[in-house]
């Protein structure tokens, strides 16, 4: 008997190869019956499931495109499970809220870093958080401060402890140099 493989669409909001991929390549590795997408605001990864909405979010009409483009493809492509990966929380919660009216079953969000917000930001998070819990199913982040980013109750968070070896990461003026050649 032939199950049918569950649909996940990695979204990134990074216009770069970083952790954030690297993380979820390992969480892959162990996971059967299912098969994975990514996409991102411009081509980041090359590879056949890897899509792109070819934007750069820069400015706020950018980012509005963005989540246009983002809401079309969503209605084009059919997934079981959207992983919204980032820590802003407004792009996140819209992101979300587009995931839930397209209908995809489980929508799942990750915090990856930790942003400083002001005041008016961190007041609007906390009166949004309680819609953008119920749109949600699964929390997760990789420490309580990435969650801080994200959540303002810590209740069903669940912390996966970056499977990363940090210093690959770190700031390298020689690889900065090398990189800016380029």
């Amino acid at each position: 008997m032939n199950k049918k493989k569950t649909k996940v669409l990695h979204i990134f909001f990074s216009h770069e190869h970083n952790g954030e991929y690297e993380i979820i390549r390992r969480l892959e590795m162990n996971m059967r019956n299912t098969e994975f997408y990514y996409l991102s605001p411009i081509k980041v990864y090359d590879f056949p499931n890897a899509f792109n909405l070819n934007i750069k979010m820069k400015s706020f009409k950018s980012k509005i495109i963005y989540n246009y483009r983002l809401y079309k493809f969503l209605k084009k492509h059919k997934y079981d499970i959207a992983h919204i990966n980032g820590g802003k929380f407004f792009r996140s919660i819209i992101c979300a809220i587009i995931c839930k009216l397209l209908k995809i079953k489980k929508i799942v969000v990750h915090s990856h870093s930790c942003p400083k917000m002001k005041k008016r930001k961190k007041i609007l998070m906390k009166i949004l958080n309680p819609l953008y819990r119920k749109i949600t199913n699964v929390h997760l982040t990789c420490s309580i401060s990435a969650a801080k980013a994200l959540f303002t109750k810590f209740d069903d968070v669940i912390i996966i402890k970056n499977g990363l070896t940090i210093n690959n990461y770190r700031y390298n003026e020689n690889i900065r140099k090398e990189y800016r050649k380029e």
